[in-house]
């Protein structure tokens, strides 16, 4: 068996002592300058424990999350204002298309609506020809439905075309969707 002293173990378990020894001998210390350390409040990283950090970082985290929640709600607001935007439009869309129906059924006075009613149908038919299609339309809508029907038949077949097409697109905007 050889002597402590002249025993140098091999291997891995080896090279971990001689490592060891190295650094603990005071020679090791001295030729090395020492490493500096950040703080973070009066603990090191090194020594501070997992909870610390978390700790340290949670000003930061809630601030990251309020800042991700103010982002979302700016986002938000930008989407109702905009869809608030498009809501306006649409009621201006509607209170114009509301404006030129009211003109449209007040085009016809009911003293021309009654006028044109006492007519032959014939004679009614040739003078609503020559008149506007959205006026004869107007006149006729306000017509009692069966006198309506006669002049419309005795009108050209176009012109009574052109004359429904605006009676029914006026009548449209009435009904509910």
């Amino acid at each position: 068996m050889a002597q402590p002293s002249s025993f140098v173990p091999t291997g891995g378990f080896g090279l971990i002592l001689g490592l060891l020894a190295l650094v603990c001998s005071p020679l090791a210390h001295a030729e090395q300058p020492r490493k500096q350390v950040r703080v973070v409040g009066t603990k090191s990283l090194a020594s501070a424990p997992a909870g610390d950090f978390c700790t340290n970082i949670k000003d930061d985290a809630q601030e990251r999350r309020y800042a991700l929640k103010m982002q979302e709600l700016k986002d938000l607001r930008e989407a109702v204002e905009a869809r608030i935007v498009a809501l306006e439009e649409k009621r201006a869309e509607v209170e114009a298309w509301q404006k030129k129906r009211d003109q449209f059924a007040n085009l016809a006075d009911t003293s021309l609506v009654e006028i044109y009613s006492k007519m032959r149908p014939d004679a009614a038919a040739g003078r609503l020809e020559m008149l506007e299609p959205t006026l004869a339309a107007a006149i006729v809508l306000k017509m009692p439905r069966r006198k309506a029907s006669v002049i419309l038949n005795e009108m050209s077949p176009a012109k009574a075309a052109t004359i429904t097409q605006v009676i029914a697109a006026s009548t449209a905007s009435k009904v509910p969707s």
